[in-house]
């Protein structure tokens, strides 16, 4: 530190620690400020990203479905060459 508070008199210890409140008020108004800008862009974001989550999850839907058709198709094939291998 390049200040020894132990070594400054009252006067200026009293403005050392002003400067100090000062310092971390400012701080603090950028880390606000940062967050309150997060915030807003995130806020605008949020019907995109609800909409692509929306269009995500109806897309998985359908994939699922698919999935299931193939599953019945195959197991009908599967059978039908059973058939075939028995008929045969």
């Amino acid at each position: 530190m390049l200040i020894k508070p132990d070594e400054l008199k009252d006067a200026e210890h009293v403005k050392w620690t002003e400067q100090i409140y000062k310092v971390s008020l400012a701080i603090n108004g950028l880390r606000n400020k940062a967050l309150k800008d997060l915030s807003d862009q995130f806020e605008t974001d949020l019907a995109d990203i609800q909409r692509s989550t929306a269009k995500l999850t109806d897309d998985l839907d359908g994939l699922q479905k698919s999935v299931a058709v193939i599953k019945a198709v195959s197991g009908a094939l599967g059978v039908i060459g059973k058939v075939i291998g028995l008929l045969g």
